[in-house]
């Protein structure tokens, strides 16, 4: 993995090491599975090797392999700036349920950052409304409501597969969008009842559907 060469070549590390991953997580499903498997990594062989890395320089091989690897080494609710490295951790997102689908498209990380719409994106300070509302201790109707994604603005008219499975999830919702780069899509159900109802349907139509929380 790239998170063991960073760190062989910065530590100047001699011997070698076999990594296994059994992948529960979707590929190319815009849900941070490779990020956070990198993040694993570097906190792993930190222990493993007795390095006795800091959380800064943890963060700088991190911040070399991927734009969100930093968060997954923080862990919990955070703020993230600049180009994904500077985090900052908040108060949690109140815990609420939530549904996960992935229609089985993958979607390259790669092509979505080349091809998103640089004149729609940035424009509504999503991020900041949401981390104010958080401390603010909004309901979770409002929250909610501020979530957005700029990857929806391109990635879906490229993938109509994802479009329609938005529009699928909207029933009894508070609201639907996109994860990451795409193509898994998440919802937050009104009710549990809703949220089993809605997973029903979609479990004869798509291969992985989750039942969750927030943490």
């Amino acid at each position: 993995m790239e998170s063991s060469k960073k760190i062989k070549k910065n530590k100047k590390i001699e011997i070698g090491i076999e990594i296994f991953i059994d992948k529960k997580i979707p590929v190319a499903g815009g849900l941070g599975g490779g990020s956070s498997n990198a993040a694993a990594v570097i906190k792993g062989l930190n222990q493993l090797w007795n390095l006795k890395m800091e959380k800064k320089e943890m963060q700088d091989i991190a911040e070399e392999i991927g734009m969100d690897v930093a968060f997954f080494l923080q862990g919990k609710t955070a703020f993230a700036s600049g180009r994904g490295e500077q985090i900052k951790q908040i108060n949690s997102f109140p815990k609420t349920r939530i549904l996960i689908c992935n229609p089985g498209i993958p979607v390259s990380t790669r092509n979505a950052y080349s091809n998103i719409n640089y004149e729609k994106s940035g424009k509504i300070l999503a991020s900041q409304k949401m981390k104010q509302a958080i401390e603010q201790k909004k309901e979770i109707k409002e929250l909610t409501e501020l979530i957005h994604n700029d990857f929806e603005f391109s990635v879906l008219n490229s993938f109509p597969e994802i479009k329609k499975l938005k529009e699928e999830m909207k029933e009894n919702s508070f609201n639907v969008l996109m994860s990451g780069s795409g193509s898994t899509v998440f919802c937050f159900p009104k009710t549990e009842k809703d949220s089993k109802e809605l997973a029903e349907k979609l479990k004869q139509k798509y291969p992985v559907v989750i039942e969750t929380f927030s943490v």
